[in-house]
């Protein structure tokens, strides 16, 4: 039996399909001596300032959005990102004073303060959906208009959770997942996979 300070992987390879944090995901792997096999298998794709995007830029400006929830910080930085596009950053920022600011977990928090945003709730860990829920429970949502930043897929259990307190809830996709542009690293995982090769491998997102 392995003395208790031992490292728990022991030499075990553990594949990860994480693309963003590809480094990071490696060091933590190599900490627990395990021996890691990166494999990305999906990237970020930038949906740029669509019409659904313009109008709520549109509407943050115009007073028309009372409550909004950041979920990542690739989205809180896309809007922003967006509105400057549209010559309105600056007026953005301003309009999100009056704003109830909910941020998901510390990434959306970090650019929303970079960016001088108050935030008025944030759950504690694991910064689950459920967590936020339980982190906003006081609040009231009655006849409220809500604009969440979707992280790549719909939040269909947030925004229906919102919509029974009485809030008038809209999902605004700023970004997608497409397949890696270089797929040669999951086609060498598969090989790997089929000969035996991984002991274990790590998905970090659902999308994946």
């Amino acid at each position: 039996m392995a003395p208790p300070d031992s490292p728990s992987l022991a030499g075990k390879t553990v594949a990860y399909v994480e693309a963003r944090m590809l480094s990071e995901m490696g060091a933590l792997i190599e900490r627990n001596g395990g021996v890691p096999y990166p494999a990305p298998v999906m990237q970020e794709v930038h949906l740029g300032a669509t019409p659904e995007v313009k109008e709520l830029v549109d509407d943050i400006c115009a007073g028309k959005v009372q409550v909004m929830v950041f979920q990542t910080g690739v989205g809180t930085k896309a809007l922003f990102d967006s509105a400057a596009s549209q010559g309105k950053e600056s007026e953005t920022l301003q309009a999100l004073a009056g704003v109830t600011v909910i941020a998901r977990s510390p990434k959306p928090a970090a650019v929303l303060r970079r960016n001088n945003v108050h935030i008025d709730h944030m759950p504690s860990e694991p910064f689950t959906s459920a967590d936020l829920l339980t982190a906003i429970e006081e609040l009231d949502l009655g006849g409220k208009e809500v604009a969440v930043q979707a992280y790549g897929a719909p939040n269909s259990h947030l925004t229906q959770a919102m919509e029974k307190r009485g809030a008038n809830v809209r999902e605004v996709a700023l970004y997608t997942w497409g397949l890696a542009e270089d797929v040669a690293p999951v086609l060498g995982l598969i090989d790997a996979l089929e000969s035996g090769q991984i002991d274990a491998i790590a998905f970090t997102s659902q999308v994946q």
